[in-house]
């Protein structure tokens, strides 16, 4: 039992090293295998760092106005990681927009930075998700912030798990995969994480924030599968990016 537990905390660890910037021990083991199976923990880390955003809100509502508040949040959320899917969000919104075929998008995903059409995108949804944010009341604003960066984790399980990969050769390794069981387990915790937006709004309001997520995540995946045939690492920032803004476009219909 004791073995299983400490294997699950390291799993838990490897997650959580994968998706943020939270120091981890350099001697951390890992493998192809201990990667895949850590990948029902991506949920679960994103309701994390929905967390850290929602007490920084708390807290800086106390001394600040609220849009400062809610700026404040959203940079916290950044920093703890690293941007890392706002990044492959833009840089798949770049190649996306400018590739005309399925090699030429390829090549544009390699490149280490975007241009006006990325930076452009990008900034628009953060203007969105600030915006969102600044309609909702502070106690669901935080609660919508910790479902909906689990729910965007969950969506790029999802895409994940039924999506071809785009690319036959390179960087397979950096895109861990997902076993039917930890997908199941990524599942559950989403689950949860949809029963608590319900518990303290409507069951309307989790079944809008539910169906925006998956909407807005599923356009991303079927751009991505018509330009290219399948996803990439970059591709999957866009789906969480665009899952999280779902669930917050659906909670402000209930305001």
């Amino acid at each position: 039992m004791k073995d299983a537990l400490r294997m699950e905390a390291h799993l838990f660890l490897l997650c959580l090293r994968y998706l943020t910037r939270v120091p981890m021990a350099r001697d951390l083991a890992t493998s192809d295998d201990l990667r895949v199976r850590a990948t029902k923990y991506q949920p679960l880390v994103g309701a994390l760092v929905g967390a850290v955003g929602a007490a920084v809100l708390g807290l800086a509502g106390m001394v600040w106005s609220w849009p400062v508040a809610v700026l404040l949040s959203l940079g916290a959320t950044l920093l703890v990681t690293g941007a890392f899917h706002e990044q492959g969000f833009a840089r798949s919104a770049e190649a996306l927009a400018i590739g005309r075929d399925r090699m030429s998008v390829l090549r544009g995903l390699q490149t280490s930075s975007y241009g006006r059409v990325g930076t452009l995108t990008l900034g628009l949804a953060l203007a969105l998700k600030l915006a969102l944010l600044m309609e909702l009341p502070p106690g669901l604003a935080a609660v919508g912030l910790i479902a909906a960066h689990g729910i965007g984790r969950m969506a790029a399980v999802h895409v994940t798990a039924t999506t071809h990969y785009a690319r036959e050769e390179g960087i397979r390794a950096l895109v861990p995969g997902v076993t039917p069981d930890g997908y199941r387990a990524a599942l559950a915790t989403s689950g949860l994480l949809l029963a608590g937006l319900v518990a303290v709004t409507s069951l309307a309001a989790g079944l809008c924030a539910f169906l925006g997520a998956v909407a807005l995540g599923q356009v991303w995946r079927m751009r991505a599968v018509a330009k290219m045939g399948g996803y990439t690492r970059d591709c999957l920032g866009g789906v969480e990016q665009l899952a999280e803004l779902g669930v917050l476009l659906g909670l402000t219909v209930w305001v």
